[in-house]
C-alpha cells in the first residue's frame, strides 16, 4: 500500500504532462485549421456576392434597355428615359437585400445537403444519394462558370443593330452588327464580313487571274493588297479627323490634330506616288471592298490590319467571326448524306475557329 501510495502521485504527475505535451502540439495545427476554414468561407462568401451582384447588374441591365425601349414608342424618348430611370433605381435599391437573401438560400441549400448526407442509409439510397448531392453541388457551386450568364445570344439582344442575329448567315451584311459612329468603320465592317466569308468558303471566292503576255503589265501596276489596304486607311482617318478639328473649340487641341492631319496628307501623297490603283479605290463606294482574287493570307492580313489600326473595329470583328460559328451548318446537319457538303461545311467551319484564334492573338476585345 505504501509502495501504491507513492508510485500513484507520479504516475498522474506523467500523465498530465504527456496530455499537456499533446495538446500545446496540436492546439496551433487545429487554430491553423480553423482559420483556414474560416477564410475559405469569407473568400467563398465574397466570391458568391460578386456573383450574384453581376447577374442581378445584367438582369438589371436588360431590363431597362428592353423597358426604355417599350416606353419610347408610347411616351417618347425623355420620357421613356425618365420613368426606366425610375424602376432601375427603384430595383437597384432592393439589390442588396436580394444578395442577402440569395446567400440565406445557399446556407440553408448547403444545410440540407449535410442534413441529407447524414439520414441516407449506406446499403438502400447509395445511387439516389449521389444523384442529389451531384444536383446541390451544381446549384451551390460558386465556382459556375460564366459562359452561359454572358452568352453570345444576349450580347446579340442588347448591342446588335439594323435586325442582325446572332445565328449564321449565307448572306453579306447591310449594316455592320454593332452601332459604329464613324463611317469608315461602317463601311470597313462591311467589306470585313465579306473577306470572313471567302475566307470559310461560305462565299464563292474570285478566280486567280491567268498571267499572259496581254495583262502583265496590269498586274504589275497593281501593288499588292496588303500595302493597298494599309495606305487606304489614311485618307478616311484623316477625313475623320477634318470632321473632328471643326467641331474642337480648345485651341490647343486643334493645333495638335493639325499636325496630325499634316503627316497623314503627306503619307496619303507618298502612296500616290507609288501606286495608281490607289486612286481608283478612293473612286469606290466603299474603298475597302475588294473584287479581285486574294490568297488567304492577304484576307487575314486585311483582317488584322483593319483591327490593330482602328480599335473600334474588334469587336465588330470577333461578333461577325461568332455569328458565323454559332448555329454553324456542320452542327445543323450532323445526318446530311451529302458527304461533299458535310466535307465542306466542316471545312468552313474549322477556318472559322482558326481565323478565331488569329484575331485573339493579334489584338483584344473592349471590356464589352
Amino acid at each position: 500500500m505504501k509502495l501504491y501510495h507513492e508510485t500513484l502521485p507520479k504516475i498522474q504527475t506523467l500523465c498530465k504532462g504527456t496530455l499537456a505535451r499533446r495538446h500545446v502540439k496540436f492546439r496551433p495545427q487545429a487554430i491553423q485549421i480553423l482559420q483556414e476554414k474560416g477564410l475559405q468561407y469569407l473568400a467563398w462568401r465574397n466570391v458568391r456576392r460578386q456573383q450574384i451582384r453581376a447577374l442581378e447588374m445584367e438582369q438589371l441591365e436588360t431590363f431597362r434597355y428592353k423597358e426604355e425601349q417599350r416606353l419610347t414608342l408610347e411616351l417618347g424618348p425623355e420620357k421613356a428615359k425618365q420613368a426606366t430611370e425610375e424602376k432601375y433605381q427603384e430595383l437597384l435599391a432592393n439589390l442588396e437585400e436580394e444578395i442577402r437573401e440569395q446567400e440565406r438560400q445557399d446556407i440553408a441549400n448547403v444545410r440540407e445537403k449535410r442534413a441529407g448526407r447524414n439520414r441516407v442509409d449506406d446499403n438502400d439510397d447509395v445511387e439516389f444519394s449521389t444523384k442529389e448531392e451531384r444536383l446541390l453541388k451544381r446549384e451551390t457551386d460558386p465556382f459556375e462558370s460564366d459562359a452561359k450568364r454572358y452568352g453570345f445570344e444576349k450580347f446579340t439582344v442588347k448591342y446588335f443593330q439594323h435586325g442582325n442575329t446572332a445565328s449564321f448567315s449565307d448572306k453579306e451584311i447591310a449594316k455592320s452588327l454593332l452601332n459604329l459612329n464613324s463611317p469608315v468603320d461602317q463601311q470597313a465592317a462591311e467589306a470585313i464580313f465579306e473577306v470572313i466569308m471567302r475566307f470559310m468558303g461560305d462565299k464563292d471566292d474570285v478566280e486567280p487571274p491567268k498571267s499572259t503576255t496581254n495583262d502583265d503589265k496590269e498586274l504589275k501596276r497593281r501593288d499588292s493588297q496588303y500595302e493597298i489596304l494599309i495606305s487606304v486607311l489614311y485618307p478616311l482617318i484623316a477625313h475623320q479627323l477634318e470632321i473632328k478639328l471643326e467641331e474642337e473649340d480648345d485651341p490647343h487641341e486643334r493645333k495638335k490634330k493639325r499636325n496630325i492631319r499634316a503627316k497623314a496628307i503627306d503619307r496619303i501623297r507618298a502612296m500616290k506616288k507609288k501606286s495608281v490603283y490607289f486612286e481608283e479605290r478612293l473612286k469606290k463606294d466603299n474603298p475597302f471592298r475588294e473584287d479581285r482574287y486574294l490568297t488567304s493570307l492577304e484576307k487575314v492580313q486585311m483582317i488584322s490590319v483593319l483591327g490593330i489600326i482602328r480599335p473600334q473595329l474588334r469587336d465588330e470583328i470577333f461578333c461577325q467571326l461568332c455569328k458565323q460559328l454559332t448555329n454553324h451548318p456542320v452542327k445543323r446537319d450532323k445526318k446530311s448524306k451529302n458527304l461533299d457538303k458535310m466535307e465542306q461545311q466542316q471545312h468552313s467551319y474549322m477556318r472559322g475557329w482558326f481565323l478565331l484564334t488569329l484575331c485573339l492573338s493579334t489584338f483584344p476585345a473592349s471590356s464589352n
